[in-house]
């Protein structure tokens, strides 16, 4: 563990030894157990065979490093001698089992110089401006050096002019091995075969391309039918290579986002531009820091002008493990949930089980994208920890342990290397007593995936959008969403919930015209003033307010026409039945009945709003995967509170619900289910509140939702709730410059 830890700290250019950079096994292979990774070795390509077929007939693999028998993870490299040979440098992980040993899967090239066999390629010996100082390995190793001179730190072996040399350590002392290569095209190669692993494909976009015609329109965002294009996501990544295929040429560009507005200059990245390549030729491109997307033309999606390869390189494995831990450590630290009163009692007969105290402090981590948890306890105190399937507490109650485990304890100063369960979601840590952290431990290291299988790129795709480098990043991945629609201002939302009363009253009193009823007339002026489009979300009925027997479903048509009229800027959505909430109950006979009362009201289901926010923002995922199959006015996305550490949102667990607040929008990729955050209701608050939210909250400020309610007791706003929603209209549309459009027009 303290060369784990002594490994990701390390900042000195090529000053990982292999002894060292063992330790960082110690995190990242997730299903071998810590005795075989040790012994294993596997940095070290195991065995060579001379080619795929030869490896395939393999019954019985053994490694050329000590004969023992391959286990699962293990690495073997293709060496047929043949640089051009497309099989030559091959690198495949062994997958096999005591019944079937002929399990094989690629997972990316090094360079194929023999060299390699048997000796760890450990970076470049530099001069200057700080020598490399390799210490003394325990291992075979090998630098590689290029600039004439004496390398003191290598037994002063000299490098004359024009040489290319391996500086390789045989256990005994350094050698020099002059490689006969011109240095340049030596050291060029080297560096792009090192280890290439294929980006993730963060989206692609039809119908969107940048302009690379020379003139006034040279790097902006055009629309052309068939005309499309593909976003690679590049946060992290230091060095891509492209080769454009054989037939087109490529034209690429990298991106600080992939927000999309028609005749407006692309966001490029730092120093970058629209570029082409021509056929059949490449380029190696360094990433600047504040690129996160590469944008690469295709044609009608028939990739015929994709590159025949887009690589991120990486030279040497210090380079990769940096983004492969970048990632992992990044995601979990984001996702930290107090949980300060309560504990999991350790021992005893009550041992499992959950207890409250004040001055306790815990806490959770999410741990749902990582596949290895390494912990040590501080030298004082053991540590305490558990992997956990919920985060519900139901004190006296046993916690929700992952299948397999329980309550861990760890004496002081020792460590754990824990594989997650396939049903561990969460991570509990208990912190300490009389609210300090006495307990907490002194390192938590997590990691996504084994080296393999994520030199592969599987280790990116769970972990979604959100490995960003920065969260900035990751709340501009989130609101290119809105890309689409060419949605260039900021844009405010004014949503009165629990309507049911103003209805009411129009069946009540008869007016010849809605705008002779209060509440619509008070609408109607917070429109033609401000501009602002407003939605109604209304219940179905509510009891207790003296008209118990009224249904939505009793409004008749007689004003259908100027609902009609109006809905470019007032609109209706689905908010609930009384007090129902919807975590359990099934939705859909609910949001039929209001479906229809709308198109029984106004003839028209352009007046439903399909954004809604349901009551206490509740839904089940299956509800909510229900609503969005409706037949009529199918939900596109679904409104979230505005609480950290509160309420949660809908099926999302706290974690989620924190990053929607934090963000203004979240992303459920799995099952295709996009949320905006609301801001506080006026009822309790007024503009100063909205303006410190607004401040608290920078990068959620794209999609500004207010709402307050119209309670069943009211026939209009009373008042002093009106001049709030002014002052918050005024203050937004005037003072910030904010647009106002309904949410879903933005999304279609």
């Amino acid at each position: 563990m303290e060369r784990a830890r002594s490994l990701r700290n390390e900042k000195a250019l090529n000053s990982i030894t292999p002894d060292r950079a063992g330790g960082i096994m110690y995190d990242t292979l997730a299903y071998i157990n810590e005795q075989q990774l040790l012994g294993a070795n596997p940095l070290l390509i195991s065995k060579i065979y001379d080619s795929v077929a030869d490896m395939a007939a393999d019954p019985a693999p053994v490694s050329d490093l000590d004969g023992a028998a391959l286990i699962p993870g293990q690495i073997v490299c293709i060496v047929t001698g043949d640089p051009d040979d497309p099989e030559d440098g091959l690198v495949y992980r062994y997958d096999g089992t005591e019944d079937d040993t002929s399990s094989w899967t690629a997972v990316g090239r090094i360079g194929s110089d023999p060299y390699m066999d048997g000796y760890l390629y450990m970076g470049k010996a530099v001069l200057s401006p700080t020598p490399t100082d390799p210490g003394t390995p325990t291992n075979k190793v090998f630098y590689v050096a290029s600039v004439p001179g004496t390398y003191e730190n290598f037994d002063n072996i000299v490098v004359n002019d024009d040489e290319v040399v391996y500086l390789k350590w045989d256990g005994s002392g350094w050698l020099k091995d002059v490689t006969g290569a011109a240095a340049s095209s030596f050291v060029s190669n080297l560096a792009g075969k090192m280890l290439e692993m294929t980006p993730e494909v963060h989206r692609d976009q039809a119908d969107r391309y940048i302009e690379t015609t020379a003139g006034e329109n040279l790097g902006k965002w055009r629309s052309g039918s068939g005309l499309s294009c593909r976003f690679y996501s590049v946060a992290g990544i230091g060095t891509i290579r492209i080769v454009a295929n054989g037939t087109n040429q490529a034209r690429y560009a990298l991106l600080k986002s992939d927000l999309i507005v028609n005749n407006q200059l692309a966001d490029f990245a730092t120093g970058a531009t629209i570029n082409t390549l021509a056929a059949g030729t490449e380029v190696t491109i360094t990433v600047p820091s504040d690129a996160v997307y590469l944008y690469v033309f295709n044609y009608s999606g028939s990739n015929v002008y994709l590159p025949s390869v887009v690589a991120a390189v990486f030279e040497g494995y210090k380079a990769y493990f940096d983004f492969l831990f970048a990632g992992a450590t990044k995601y979990v630290s984001e996702r930290q949930i107090s949980n300060d009163g309560y504990y999991i009692e350790p021992t005893g007969n009550d041992a499992g089980k959950w207890k409250s105290s004040s001055g306790v402090k815990s806490k959770f981590y999410d741990i749902s994208a990582v596949d290895t948890i390494a912990i040590k306890a501080n030298g004082t105190n053991q540590a305490r920890f558990a992997l956990l399937t919920s985060t519900a507490v139901s004190v006296g109650s046993m916690a929700s342990f992952a299948t397999g485990t329980t309550i861990t304890i760890r004496p002081a100063g020792t460590a754990s290397n824990i594989v997650r369960p396939a049903d561990a979601k969460y991570l509990y840590v208990f912190q300490g007593v009389n609210n300090t952290t006495a307990y907490e431990p002194e390192e938590i290291v997590f990691s996504t995936r084994n080296l393999y299988s994520a030199i592969n790129n599987d280790f990116i795709k769970p972990l979604d959008a959100r490995v960003s480098a920065l969260e900035e990043k990751v709340a501009a991945n989130k609101a290119a969403l809105l890309a689409e629609s060419d949605l260039v201002v900021p844009n405010l939302h004014i949503a009165v919930d629990d309507c049911i009363s103003c209805f009411y009253d129009l069946v009540t009193e008869a007016p010849a015209s809605i705008y002779d009823n209060a509440f619509f007339a008070q609408m109607k002026a917070l429109h033609d003033t401000y501009g602002v489009k407003i939605t109604l979300r209304c219940f179905l009925y509510y009891y207790g307010a003296g008209f118990d027997t009224f249904r939505l479903s009793d409004m008749p048509n007689t004003w259908a026409a100027e609902f009609v009229a109006a809905k470019s800027w007032l609109r209706f959505a689905f908010h609930g039945a009384d007090d129902l909430t919807f975590n359990t109950i099934d939705v859909m006979p609910y949001y039929t009945e209001f479906v229809n009362a709308i198109y029984g009201m106004t003839g028209d289901y352009g007046c439903v709003d399909d954004v809604i926010l349901t009551q206490s923002f509740t839904g089940s995922l299956a509800n909510v995967k229900n609503l969005m199959a409706a037949q009529h006015a199918p939900v596109l996305a679904f409104v979230g509170g505005w609480e950290e550490g509160g309420r949660t949102s809908y099926y999302l667990d706290q974690a989620a619900s924190n990053f929607l607040v934090r963000h203004g929008v979240e992303v459920d990729n799995e099952n295709n289910v996009l949320f905006f955050r609301s801001y506080p209701f006026l009822d309790d608050h007024d503009l100063a509140y909205i303006q410190a939210e607004y401040n608290k909250y920078p990068v959620a400020r794209k999609y500004v939702e207010v709402a307050f309610h119209l309670t069943p007791s009211h026939s209009s706003i009373p008042s002093g709730m009106y001049a709030k929603a002014e002052a918050v209209c005024g203050w937004f549309v005037n003072t910030k410059g904010y647009d106002s459009n309904f949410l879903s027009d933005i999304l279609r």
